[in-house]
C-alpha cells in the first residue's frame, strides 16, 4: 500500500468529501437506513416534547417510570438540555459532528492494537461514512451515536492498557464504557471482556480495586434497574428473546464473514467445510428441530428479509448454520476465548424481542477487527482484495439504500 503513503492528501480529500456528504444528507433529510427519521420524530414529539413539559425532575420520577420505555433516560435528558439552550436543529448538527469521533477513535484503536502507523488503517474508518445505519444515527441523532462514541474511546484506552500496561488506562476504559452504558445499557456487558483480559494479564492483583470502581460507576444503573426497569416491559422473557433471535443473529453475522471468506484461499475454505461436514450437518439439523420462523415479518436481518420476499424461511436456518461455521473458520485459533467474546456480542445484540441487522451493523467492526483474537486479522487489513470487497459491499449497500428509500 505504498500508493496510499505517497498520496496522503488524497486520503484527506476523501475524508472531507465523506464529511460533506453527511452535511448534504443532513440538509436533505437523508434516511438511508429507513426508520431513523421516524424514530427521531417520535422521540421529539412523544418523549421530549410531551415528557419534559414539567421539567427534568418530573420526567425522571413521574413520566419515565410509567412510559414502559426499555431505553435509559440519560440520552433524552441530554437531548432536552441541549435543545433548550441550542435549539433542535443545532443539537442535531452538534451530534452529527460528535459522530466524527467514532471513526477517529476507531482508527486510534486499530493503530494501538496493531502497533503500526500503516496508512491502510486510515482508510478503514471510511466505512462509517458509507454504512446507511451509521449515517442515519449521525443525521437523525440516534442515541447509539453517543453510546458508540464512549464505547470507541473506551476501546482506545483498553488497548492502550494492553500495550502499555499502565493501570490508569484500564480505569479510563471502564469509565468511558460506563458513560456509554448510561445511554445504551446493553454495551455494559463488554466489561466482562475487559475483566477477563485484566485477570489474564495480572491474575487477581488489584482486581478488587477494579471491581469496586465498577460498582461505583454502576450506581446509576442499579438505581435505574431497581426504580425503572420492569421485566413486564418485555413482551417475552429475555431468555426467550435470546432463543428466538439465535438464527437471526448468526444469519446476519454470516453477511459480515463473507469478505473474509472470499478474500482468503477459497480452496482452504471448502476443505474446511469438507473436513467438518458432519458438524455442519448437526448444526443444520439442530436449527430445523429447534427453531420455527413462521410469521416473522418485523426485523430479523437482511437474510430474513430476502427469505420473506421469496417465501422461503428455511434460508435463515441455512445461513445461520453457515454463519456459525464461517465464524470459526476465521477465528478458530483461540477457540474458547473467541466463543466467550461471541457470547458477549450475541447477548449485547439479541436482548430485545425483535432483532434488527442494525444491532450487528453498528458493532461488528469493533468485534471482528479489535476484540476477537486472531493474528491473521491484521493480514486481512493489508489485503487489497479484502478491502476492495469490503468497500464494494458498503458502496452497493449505501447506493441501494438510497434508491430504495
Amino acid at each position: 500500500m505504498d500508493y496510499l503513503e505517497k498520496n496522503k492528501k488524497l486520503i484527506y480529500i476523501i475524508y472531507i468529501i465523506s464529511y460533506l456528504s453527511l452535511l448534504i444528507g443532513f440538509f436533505y433529510g437523508e434516511d438511508s437506513a429507513g426508520g431513523a427519521k421516524k424514530d427521531y420524530i417520535l422521540t421529539q414529539t412523544m418523549i421530549i416534547g410531551e415528557g419534559f413539559k414539567l421539567g427534568i425532575y418530573n420526567f425522571l420520577f413521574e413520566v419515565f417510570p410509567i412510559q414502559r420505555l426499555q431505553h435509559s433516560p440519560f440520552f433524552y435528558v441530554l437531548a432536552y438540555i441541549s435543545q433548550k439552550f441550542l435549539g433542535i436543529n443545532f443539537t442535531r448538527l452538534l451530534i452529527l459532528h460528535l459522530f466524527l469521533l467514532i471513526p477517529y477513535f476507531f482508527y486510534k484503536s486499530l493503530k494501538t492494537k496493531y502497533e503500526t502507523k500503516n496508512y491502510i488503517l486510515i482508510i478503514i474508518p471510511l466505512i462509517f461514512f458509507l454504512s446507511p445505519n451509521f449515517r442515519s444515527i449521525a443525521i437523525w441523532s440516534g442515541r447509539e451515536c453517543i453510546s458508540l462514541i464512549f464505547l470507541n474511546i473506551s476501546l482506545f484506552y483498553y488497548f492502550k492498557f494492553i500495550r502499555k500496561k499502565y493501570h490508569n488506562y484500564i480505569f479510563y476504559s471502564f469509565l468511558y464504557l460506563a458513560l456509554g452504558s448510561y445511554v445504551a445499557p446493553e454495551i455494559g456487558i463488554i466489561s466482562l471482556i475487559y475483566i477477563y483480559q485484566y485477570i489474564n494479564l495480572y491474575g487477581y492483583k488489584k482486581i478488587y480495586t477494579l471491581i469496586g470502581f465498577n460498582i461505583l460507576l454502576s450506581v446509576p444503573f442499579f438505581y435505574y434497574f431497581s426504580e425503572y426497569f420492569n421485566f413486564e416491559n418485555f413482551s417475552h422473557p429475555i431468555y426467550y428473546n435470546l432463543y428466538k433471535n439465535f438464527p437471526f443473529f448468526f444469519s446476519s453475522l454470516f453477511v459480515y464473514t463473507v469478505p473474509f471468506i472470499i478474500s482468503k484461499n477459497l480452496n482452504e475454505y471448502f476443505q474446511y467445510l469438507k473436513r467438518y461436514i458432519l458438524i455442519l450437518i448437526i448444526i443444520l439439523v439442530s436449527h430445523f428441530l429447534l427453531f420455527n420462523l413462521e410469521n416473522n415479518n418485523i426485523g430479523g436481518g437482511i437474510i430474513n428479509l430476502i427469505s420473506n420476499k421469496i417465501n422461503l424461511s428455511e434460508l435463515v436456518l441455512i445461513f445461520s448454520s453457515i454463519g456459525i461455521m464461517n465464524f470459526f473458520f476465521i477465528f478458530r485459533k483461540y477457540f474458547l476465548l473467541n466463543i466467550f467474546i461471541l457470547i458477549v456480542l450475541f447477548i449485547q445484540t439479541s436482548l430485545n424481542f425483535h432483532f434488527f441487522q442494525k444491532y450487528i451493523e453498528l458493532t461488528w467492526m469493533l468485534y471482528f477487527l479489535l476484540l476477537f483474537k486472531d493474528e491473521k486479522i491484521y493480514n486481512f487489513l493489508l489485503n487489497k482484495k479484502f478491502l476492495i470487497i469490503l468497500f464494494s459491499f458498503y458502496l452497493i449497500y449505501f447506493l441501494a439504500s438510497l434508491l430504495l428509500r
